[in-house]
């Protein structure tokens, strides 16, 4: 009820009543001067009385019609300030009171209205701040919004500062049509009010800035873009539509002012917290998650496979020689190393799929609904992926980093969740063992489950380290090849296999084979590198080197066993070799294994002093060599293994 109301009112009351008053006067007036003129009769005064009583009932009526409706307005008003924002007035006239009358309806109503958006605001408030999953925050915002502005649809896109973009987008009420092609380009209106801090109205009437074709087509009229912003941190931009022009003005925007300020709060903090429960399950250095979720993960898959009966499947990966690879390239390109597996293997696995890092260069990946032959894919891109990829190292050749992987699958090879890692993991070692870069899938090797115990194969594999290091200092001399050592062993190792040794004979040749050539790290480089023919005391000093091997390894308990091989590889079947002119079974069958690996990958590798050879010259070179310099049995298998290999490859 306004003050010119008011006025108007008091002024057309007073009037009334002035005029009533008037009449009154008038007739006492009219009698006085009866009186005066000593006028007389009954007649006279009944029509006095009757004049008088005529004023009053009209007095009393003017008094009654004016002052009813102001009472009720006083008593609406009453109402109002003690919390009744339901009371209204209701006035038949068509006067100045009825205007007062419409007008305190029309404020209680803009009160009302107010007080249900203040009561909506309180609400969202409780429901967003107690809100930690931040997605869930960006929908109750869009759906208040909506529901505060009577808008029919909203968005809210996210903003990168790093990126300087927006990278998500999440929204309500808007055809899938329309989603797919809506854009948050640079420079565009989003970033402008998100950058510039301001709001912009459209309602393709007055605003400068008009729905695009596309909302047109939408049937958006109008919209509301205001930003998301936490003191100087941008998060993003919010937006309402409207089907309707010029639906929008101040109340609007007022209520989505402090709408977003809230949402941008909750926002915020849900985005705080998810980054810190991700911190808390997660590996610092790689991004996959840490041995801790892992084992939460598996728990929780395992009681999902025991009701869905279907099978899961446990993956263990390891690095080899990851600790020589360390040594040589130091920490910092050993980290950059574990950052570039983690990507390959978050590349190779599925979605479903929970990769962990699950302590220094191991990895484990649970995968659900999943038998030991899908596994089995998985594994094997992944040890492809990591064998062919080009790790960054201080040498300008680089280093090739392999990989040991393990399956172990449930409820086939294991009832419970220790038996499933433990032999996942033992299975990993055993690959590991038989020279690494390979697949091992449990049922495939469950028969050397007990005869090599997952304690064992770890400590041997321990015991290794320095031993790896060594052997690729050794490779990293002079012109040698890179990873020569490597390849001996993998070699030595396949040669015995093919002559029926056993898995333990097997694995000491090949650990010989690793570390045979040991020895030359006491040999300098310029003799290493000489392209011309060695002299005599030249010569003398690298005749010597499996007696510095020798020296070097015996002081290793663990490794006594390897000592013959190391000594001796360099013995002649026909006993012109050295350091002891040993000949045929007086030479050590892993020392003559070794010579024919040791001597067919120094053909095919290029020295100083010569041109590298074909395979076939190089197989060759060791038949012609069959019965005077090496073991004719040795050669023979050798020769068939290279043809088995030959014909693989057709």
């Amino acid at each position: 009820m306004t003050a010119a109301h008011g006025n108007r009112a008091c002024k057309h009351l007073g009037t009334r009543l002035l005029a009533g008053f008037a009449a009154v006067i008038a007739i006492y007036s009219g009698l006085g001067l009866l009186a005066s003129l000593r006028v007389e009769g009954a007649h006279l005064a009944l029509a006095a009385a009757a004049g008088l009583a005529l004023s009053l009932i009209i007095i009393g009526a003017t008094v009654k019609r004016f002052c009813r409706p102001v009472n009720e307005l006083k008593n609406a008003s009453m109402a109002m300030t003690q919390g009744d924002l339901s009371r209204r007035v209701h006035i038949d006239t068509r006067d100045e009171i009825a205007d007062l009358a419409r007008t305190f309806n029309l404020m209680a109503d803009s009160v009302q209205q107010k007080i249900r958006q203040l009561t909506s605001l309180s609400d969202i408030a409780l429901a967003i701040s107690s809100e930690l999953d931040w997605e869930r925050v960006v929908d109750i915002v869009m759906e208040k919004g909506m529901e505060l502005t009577d808008s029919q649809a909203a968005a809210i896109a996210l903003y990168d500062g790093q990126l300087r973009a927006f990278t998500e987008t999440y929204t309500r009420g808007l055809s899938d049509a329309f989603v797919k092609r809506m854009q948050f380009r640079p420079g565009g209106l989003a970033e402008q009010v998100l950058l510039g801090d301001r709001v912009v109205f459209s309602d393709g009437v007055h605003a400068s800035y008009k729905p695009s074709k596309l909302a047109h087509e939408e049937g958006i009229s109008a919209f509301i873009c205001l930003p998301l912003k936490v003191g100087k941190r941008r998060l993003g931009v919010f937006y309402v539509y409207s089907k309707t022009a010029e639906t929008y003005g101040t109340d609007e925007h007022s209520v989505l002012s402090i709408l977003s300020n809230q949402a941008a709060i909750a926002i915020q903090n849900a985005q705080i917290f998810k980054r810190t429960q991700e911190e808390a399950i997660t590996d610092g250095l790689t991004g996959l998650y840490n041995q801790k979720y892992f084992y939460t993960r598996l728990n929780e898959e395992i009681e999902r496979t025991c009701r869905s009966r279907k099978p899961l499947s446990l993956i263990f990966c390891d690095l080899d020689k990851f600790k020589a690879f360390n040594d040589l390239n130091g920490h910092g390109l050993g980290d950059r190393a574990l950052k570039d597996v983690a990507l390959i293997i978050t590349g190779s696995k599925r979605s479903i799929d929970v990769a962990a890092r699950y302590g220094g260069e191991e990895f484990a990946i649970i995968l659900p609904e999943t038998d030991s032959s899908g596994a089995q894919i998985i594994a094997h891109r992944i040890r492809r992926r990591v064998a062919d990829f080009v790790f960054e190292t201080k040498s300008r050749s680089g280093a090739p980093v392999t990989a040991s992987i393990g399956v172990a699958s449930y409820p086939d090879d294991a009832a419970q969740i220790k038996e499933l890692i433990d032999k996942a993991d033992w299975c990993m070692y055993y690959g590991k063992r038989q020279g690494g870069n390979r697949v091992t899938v449990f049922h495939e090797e469950e028969d050397g489950y007990s005869q090599f115990p997952l304690a064992d194969l770890a400590r041997n594999e321990l015991s290794l380290d320095p031993l790896q290091t060594l052997a690729q200092t050794v490779d990293g001399l002079g012109s040698l090849c890179q990873r020569r050592a490597e390849s001996v062993a993998r070699l030595a190792a396949e040669i015995a296999t093919g002559m029926g040794l056993s898995a333990e004979e097997v694995y000491r040749i090949r650990v010989a084979g690793l570390v045979h050539d040991i020895g030359l790290v006491s040999v300098p480089l310029e003799i290493m590198n000489k392209r011309e023919h060695l002299t005599e005391s030249e010569w003398e000093k690298i005749k010597a080197h499996p007696e510095v091997g020798t020296a070097i390894i015996q002081h290793i308990a663990s490794l006594e066993g390897f000592l013959p091989a190391i000594r001796h590889h360099h013995e002649h079947y026909d006993g012109a070799g050295y350091p002891d002119g040993l000949a045929r079974d007086r030479i050590p069958l892993a020392a003559r294994i070794i010579a024919v690996a040791d001597a067919y990958q120094a053909m095919i590798c290029e020295r100083p002093y010569r041109k590298t050879r074909s395979v076939s010259q190089a197989v060759r070179e060791l038949e012609r060599g069959s019965g005077s310099q090496f073991d004719p049995e040795v050669v023979c298998i050798f020769v068939n293994l290279m043809k088995e290999q030959e014909a693989r490859q057709f």
